[in-house]
C-alpha cells in the first residue's frame, strides 16, 4: 500500500514536517502529488485539510489513512512543488502557508462535516435511535452535527451521541467548498407562513424579519434584526425559511461616459510641455527629464 506525504493546514513552525498517511486502495487512482485530501491529524482524529507533496511506493503498518481526496486533477505542478520546499526553507513559513501562497485565492477550500445514516447497519435499534435517524431522513438524510443534535433535542458531547457514531449506526461525511464568499451571496427565502411554536424572542424577531422581505440575504438579516447566524439556521431547520448561495456578478459598467475636463497648466508646465512636444516632433533623438515624477 502506498503512502502520501501530507503537508497538514494550520500547523505551527515547530512542528510543520511531512506526516505520512497510507492511501487506501480505493484511493490509490485520485491521491497524487499537488492534490489536496482529508486526513484524520492528531490524537483526536479531528479532520484536516492538506496536500500531499511525494507519494511513496510502501507504507509503514499502523499509519492512519487518508480519508478522502478534494482535487480531481493536482492543484500544484512539479515546478510549484519545488516552489513549496523552496519558500519554506527560504521564508522560514509552513509548507501549507506556502502552497496558499502559490494557488489563487479562489481555490482555497472549506471543509464540512455532515452526518448520515449507515444504509448497511443491521443491528437493533432502540426507540431513541430510531426516532434520531427518523429526524435525519425528514431532513434529507444529511445533516450537519450541531443542526442533527437540536432537532433531536441532544447534545453533541453527550455518551447517546457519541454512541450512535461508536456503533456505526451514524457515519461522518466532507463536503468541500471552494471559499469564495465574495462571488456568492447567502439568500434567505421566506416559505412557510405557518409560524412554529416555542420560538425564542431572537427566533421570532428573525422569522418576522424574513417574513415581511420574502427573499433577502442572510446578511442583511442579522445586521437588521441583531440575531446570530445560528439562529437563522435555526429557522432554516424548522422548515419556515431556506438559505441558499446565490451568483453573485459585480456590476461592471461599460461606455462610461469620459468627462471631458479642461486642463489647466502653469506658466512653468506650458513652458515644459512644449518644449516636450517639440522633441517629440523633431526628427533628431533628445533626452529629457522630469523632477519630482516617482
Amino acid at each position: 500500500m502506498p503512502a502520501a506525504l501530507v503537508a497538514i493546514e494550520n500547523t505551527v513552525y515547530s512542528i510543520d514536517i511531512l506526516y505520512s498517511y497510507a492511501i487506501p486502495d480505493d484511493l490509490i487512482a485520485v491521491c497524487k502529488k499537488g492534490c489536496r485530501v482529508v486526513v484524520p491529524f492528531g490524537r483526536a482524529d479531528i479532520p484536516r485539510v492538506g496536500v500531499v507533496l511525494e507519494i511513496e511506493n510502501s507504507a509503514k503498518k499502523g499509519l492512519k489513512s487518508v480519508i478522502n481526496v478534494a482535487d480531481q486533477t493536482p492543484i500544484l505542478n512539479d515546478e510549484m512543488l519545488k516552489m513549496v520546499s523552496f519558500l519554506k526553507e527560504r521564508t522560514f513559513c509552513t509548507y501549507f502557508d506556502a502552497v496558499k501562497a502559490i494557488i489563487p485565492f479562489g481555490l482555497n477550500i472549506k471543509l464540512t462535516e455532515f452526518i448520515v445514516a449507515n444504509k448497511h447497519y443491521d443491528g437493533d435499534l432502540s426507540k431513541d435511535e430510531q426516532f434520531t435517524l427518523s429526524i435525519l431522513e425528514q431532513k434529507g438524510g444529511k445533516m450537519t452535527p450541531v443542526s442533527f443534535c437540536d432537532q433531536c433535542g441532544i447534545d453533541i458531547n453527550s455518551a447517546f451521541y457519541k454512541g450512535l457514531l461508536k456503533k456505526k449506526i451514524l457515519l461522518k461525511e466532507y463536503s468541500f467548498a471552494q471559499k469564495m464568499e465574495d462571488f456568492f451571496l447567502k439568500t434567505v427565502t421566506f416559505l412557510s407562513a405557518d409560524k412554529p411554536k416555542r420560538l425564542t424572542a431572537n427566533q421570532n424577531k428573525a422569522y418576522e424579519y424574513i417574513k415581511s422581505k420574502g427573499t433577502t440575504t442572510l446578511k442583511d438579516v442579522t445586521l437588521s434584526t441583531g440575531v446570530a447566524v445560528q439562529t437563522v439556521r435555526t429557522l432554516e431547520n424548522k422548515g419556515v425559511i431556506s438559505i441558499s448561495d446565490e451568483p453573485y456578478y459585480r456590476s461592471v459598467t461599460h461606455n462610461i461616459p469620459k468627462k471631458e475636463a479642461k486642463i489647466e497648466l502653469t506658466d512653468e508646465q506650458e513652458k515644459v510641455y512644449k518644449g516636450l512636444i517639440a522633441e517629440i516632433k523633431s526628427k533628431n533623438t533628445h533626452t529629457s527629464l522630469l523632477f519630482g515624477v516617482t
